[in-house]
């Protein structure tokens, strides 16, 4: 802060020099003071509106508030002024990537490239955008040669890694996130790259404090100021327990609020409104709270659900499978019973389907099917196929010739989906938060995998640990759908043959 004086010092006795007050917003930005130093940049440009440093810079602290479309206008003012300016070229390249524009991406960090071959950011920032275009060789190529570049990168050597996963070299993949841990101990994308590197090969006892830590330090305690449950005797104890990721995620470990519930006098739930309706019909031991409601004064702990198998000392002999620990309300049921009644009469073998998952998940280019592949199943006969899918891609049902019931609309929660899935033979879904609510409910499932998946499938099994009704149908190469379908078709039509005595 004493710099932010100096320099607040110099404008005051030259209030018309633009270089001074971009000199002041640099200070503040390294000081985290981002309105400020807007501010400051603003005021450069007023007074000089031909320096592209000063877009430059005013569209990076625009990036940091997640103002995007501003930020990227900015920096393409920087490089209308100087079309070499790389640094400019790679920064637009960023926002391109975040929103997911990533042809335009490739074209600017061409360009920079081509001004300067040497640039280690540039080939790293490639590297992303090819990886998001799943070309995932030439990926690697580049944040190979932002390594070669820039050698003491640990950023370079994290995507190295995570890039080799994919490809399953799995042990230089661990090589490659120690050499970035190697030259900055306290990265988090590292960390947790290596964490859910040890839990995707069942590792537990390495994985789960190291996910369990390092995820915290990324998210931080986003609730009260309570005490952090570290295991202690919960025995005439309250504690509070929130959802710290998405739904699947919080279906998956709801499973350990049963656990809590049975040590300590009173368990909390704090929870996403479309889970609340389900969870009160289904975990009646746990109070379901609501956050504006929430007084730190009630509760002695408070834990984020993907704390709790670390807490629990999870491993492959305790993972808790008992399933089913999610319940539909038997109204729910029954109406909906009903309504697929008038549909198909209950004459015919029913299916729910997802194909395609949350488009905001960093994963979802891998794990989602294209509709043209994933449709290939709706043409067999003696099925009623209803979709469970939400969201944009309910609009892939106006391609398809095939009746396919889509419900959409009615989804309101979980408690309907899973009203739904409780009438249903079998959910066919992609890794979905229906594929995590349809096992912990003991349905039969068939889960479809992409080759490189989330950690919680490990790799080449057929089951699931955490939910013994889920068969799993992967992926032998990458991008390979149409192998996947096919299998997922032939044992539909086995399936039919062996209790409809049909093979059509």
């Amino acid at each position: 802060m004493k710099q932010v004086t100096i320099l607040r010092q110099a404008i005051e006795q030259n209030p018309h020099s633009s270089e001074a007050y971009y000199n002041l917003g640099s200070a503040m930005s390294d000081e985290g003071l981002w309105s400020e130093a807007a501010d400051m940049f603003r005021q450069a440009i007023k007074l000089n509106p031909h320096n592209p440093k000063f877009y430059n810079k005013l569209g990076i602290v625009l990036e940091n508030a997640n103002m995007l479309s501003q930020a990227a206008e900015l920096f393409g003012w920087a490089i209308k002024l100087r079309p070499d300016y790389i640094e400019a070229l790679n920064n637009i390249s960023t926002v391109l990537i975040r929103t997911n524009r990533f042809k335009e991406a490739e074209e600017y960090l061409r360009c920079a490239l081509e001004i300067n071959p040497r640039y280690a950011k540039a080939y790293n920032n490639l590297g992303m955008v090819l990886e998001n275009m799943n070309r995932r060789v030439e990926a690697l190529g580049c944040f190979r040669q932002a390594i070669a570049l820039e050698p003491n990168n640990s950023v370079f050597y994290t995507n190295v890694g995570k890039m080799l996963k994919e490809f399953r070299q799995l042990n230089e993949a661990e090589v490659c996130i120690q050499q970035a841990l190697a030259l900055r101990p306290d990265s988090v994308n590292a960390n947790l790259a290596l964490a859910t590197l040890y839990l995707l090969q069942e590792q537990y006892e390495k994985g789960w404090e190291k996910y369990d830590d390092w995820r915290l330090v990324r998210d931080g305690n986003r609730h009260l100021p309570i005490p952090q449950w570290q295991g202690e005797d919960l025995t005439g104890r309250r504690i509070l327990l929130f959802a710290d990721q998405g739904f699947g995620d919080t279906i998956h470990f709801i499973r350990y609020a049963l656990m809590v519930a049975k040590l300590a006098s009173e368990t909390n739930l704090l929870i996403p409104k479309p889970l609340r309706r389900l969870l009160v019909f289904s975990l009646t031991n746990c109070k379901i709270c609501n956050s504006d409601r929430i007084d730190a004064r009630d509760y002695d702990f408070i834990s984020p659900l993907l704390s709790l198998p670390h807490r629990f000392n999870t491993s492959r002999e305790t993972i808790p499978q008992a399933t089913p620990y999610l319940h539909p309300s038997r109204a729910i049921v029954e109406t909906w019973s009903k309504t697929l009644d008038k549909i198909d009469s209950g004459k015919k073998y029913r299916i729910g389907v997802v194909w395609a998952g949350n488009p905001a998940h960093v994963n979802d280019r891998n794990r989602s099917i294209p509709f043209d592949v994933f449709s290939s199943l709706f043409d067999i006969s003696k099925v009623s196929w209803i979709s469970l899918q939400k969201g944009k891609r309910v609009t892939d049902l106006a391609t398809t010739s095939n009746k396919v019931i889509d419900i959409s609309g009615a989804l309101v929660d979980f408690a309907e989906t899973a009203g739904v899935i409780a009438n249903l033979d079998l959910v066919i879904t992609v890794d979905s938060a229906v594929a995590h609510l349809a096992g912990s409910m003991g349905q039969k499932t068939w889960l479809l995998l992409p080759y490189n998946p989330d950690w919680r499938w490990q790799l080449d099994r057929e089951d699931s640990p955490w939910y013994p009704t889920l068969r799993l149908f992967r992926q032998h190469e990458i991008d390979t759908w149409a192998e996947v379908l096919a299998k997922v078709r032939k044992s539909v039509e086995e399936l039919l043959g062996e209790l409809l005595g049909d093979h059509s």
